[in-house]
Order: C-alpha cells, then sequence, then structure tokens
C-alpha cells in the first residue's frame, strides 16, 4: 500500500470543507430549533439571553475555551492557538451567517417530522 503524503493545498481544502460541513450541520440544528449541539447550543442561549449576534458569542466562547486549554496544559503553543482561533472565527461567523439564512429557508415551512428529521440529520453532521 503507498502513502500519500497531504500537500498544503490539499490540506487546506480538506480544512475548508470540513469547516463548511460542520458549520452547515450546526447552522441546520441552530435554524430548526429542535436541538443543538452542546457548544452550540449554549451559545445560541446565551445569544438570545443578551441579545448578541450569535457569530461574537461563539468567538468569545471559543477564545475562553483557548485559554481555558493553555492553562490546562501549563504551556503556552502558538501554533496550536493560532490554529484553534483560525478554526474558531471560521466556524463561528459560518454558523452564525448560515443559521440566519436556513431560517429564512423552505426548510422552516416542513412539517414537524420532517423538521425533526432535518435536525437529526444536521446532528450527523456535527
Amino acid at each position: 500500500m503507498e502513502i500519500h503524503d497531504i500537500s498544503k493545498l490539499e490540506l487546506a481544502i480538506y480544512f475548508g470543507l470540513s469547516i463548511i460541513i460542520n458549520s452547515f450541520g450546526n447552522a441546520l440544528t441552530v435554524a430548526l430549533n429542535l436541538g443543538s449541539p452542546l457548544w452550540t447550543a449554549t451559545c445560541v442561549n446565551v445569544s438570545q439571553t443578551i441579545h448578541w449576534s450569535l457569530g461574537n458569542i461563539m468567538v468569545i466562547w471559543g477564545a475562553l475555551l483557548i485559554i481555558i486549554n493553555t492553562i490546562l496544559i501549563r504551556k503556552i503553543d502558538l501554533k496550536r492557538i493560532g490554529k484553534s482561533i483560525i478554526f474558531m472565527v471560521l466556524f463561528s461567523y459560518l454558523v452564525s451567517w448560515l443559521s440566519s439564512i436556513l431560517k429564512h429557508s423552505l426548510v422552516m415551512t416542513m412539517n414537524l417530522p420532517m423538521r425533526i428529521l432535518f435536525d437529526l440529520f444536521g446532528l450527523e453532521y456535527v
């Protein structure tokens, strides 16, 4: 079996696709309002409570988690922190943007059983 090294371009493409797929799944669950993954649901609840945008809350929450993680591992790893920030910002604002689009889509006009199926589909991609 031949092992293929992934180029930086391929790695960037896979990274981008993974963020888009994961963000879409999270955004779908947010828009349907039938249950979301824990991290996303927490951010949605805080966002609705204090009336800030979902994207901003997710970035703030992610920044807090980066700080906590850095404290727990007792090491300041700038490369790891930088990668986490890139992921967090892209993911957070993409979830916010996609969920606002999906809230105005045909998905919201479906009957409850179909919406539940779509919510399960969204949870599967998270």
